[in-house]
């Protein structure tokens, strides 16, 4: 375990400390799950594999886009696989490396290209985020109380920007340009970020292609819909509790961008805090808040076993 890991999973403890001992009551906590319809958080879990479903199926489009036609069972039993390292490994896209990696060892197709398709996928689901947080921060913004205005004005601003400099590309190829020049050691490996960059800006250019864009932006709309805010919107009725859905619409997004930064492993502890932080101004508490938070981490811990299946299963050849 280097240091960056263990300064993650220091974080992630702390945390998770600092919420057990001294923002929640362990027996309101008890109580709260104990008062939960259960046999509706069972009905959870058929929506996860449906999002499993649907990001293949973007993952196929977006690979289609480029006149490479790899069948979907195959892209599936990767993809699963993808979602079971994304859970176990460190960070939040070793699994997208390893799908990334076992594809390319059986399909001969240029790594840059398969690279470029998983990160549009990433892309498109991030621009989802993007449009359905700035809707909900205009629709609910005389409800907002004013620190969660604030926050998520903040996180929007800075992702706004970080957008602007992704799409523009001779932006982007100029700062790589100015790295090769005054750090010429670094060259090569600029090199590949621009390869790299040049496969997503190529499939990027879709509106020649309204089919494949129309696809992906109606899957990204309907995995989000459901498989993103419908499972939290299940999980807090589950607990007895209720957040509208535009409500949900408006700071999921926020908290989702916000769990990708590199801080504690998988975004555990930091992504409770931030429910928290979000639900206690529509009046639930700290402890139901923390409970829709371990449901999420439960929910996606049981999504990535479907991938476990097909990591044993290779292991038997």
């Amino acid at each position: 375990m280097n240091s960056k890991q263990l300064v993650k999973y220091s974080i992630t403890i702390l945390l998770l400390l600092y919420l057990f001992i001294f923002r929640i009551d362990i027996k309101q906590f008890l109580s709260v799950l104990e008062n939960a319809e259960w046999g509706l958080y069972i009905l959870c879990y058929p929506l996860g594999f449906l999002g499993m479903a649907i990001n293949t199926w973007k993952w196929k489009l977006a690979l289609n886009a480029k006149k490479i036609h790899i069948s979907f069972g195959f892209l599936f039993r990767y993809f699963a696989i993808g979602t079971f390292y994304n859970f176990f490994l460190p960070g939040t896209v070793g699994g997208d490396v390893v799908k990334i990696h076992k594809v390319n060892k059986s399909v001969e197709v240029d790594v840059y290209e398969l690279a470029g398709s998983v990160v549009i996928g990433r892309i498109f689901g991030l621009l989802t985020s993007y449009f359905f947080a700035v809707f909900g921060f205009i629709y609910n913004y005389n409800t907002m109380s004013e620190h969660i205005r604030v926050s998520c004005l903040a996180v929007l601003v800075v992702l706004t920007i970080m957008l602007v400099f992704f799409f523009n590309r001779p932006l982007m190829l100029g700062i790589s340009s100015l790295f090769k020049s005054r750090f010429g050691s670094i060259t090569k490996l600029m090199d590949k970020v621009e390869k790299f960059y040049q496969a997503i800006y190529t499939i990027m250019q879709l509106r020649k292609q309204p089919k494949f864009l129309i696809g992906l932006i109606a899957l990204s709309l309907i995995f989000y819909l459901l498989s993103s805010i419908g499972i939290v919107y299940l999980f807090i009725q589950f607990l007895g509790y209720d957040v509208s859905y535009i409500y949900l619409a408006s700071v999921l997004p926020i908290i989702n961008i916000v769990t990708l930064l590199p801080i504690s492993f998988g975004g555990i502890g930091f992504r409770e805090v931030l429910f928290v932080y979000f639900f206690a101004s529509v009046g639930m508490p700290a402890e139901a808040a923390v409970s829709v938070g371990l449901l999420v981490l439960g929910y996606r811990l049981i999504n990535s076993l479907i991938g476990s299946y097909f990591v044993f299963a290779e292991k038997d050849y």
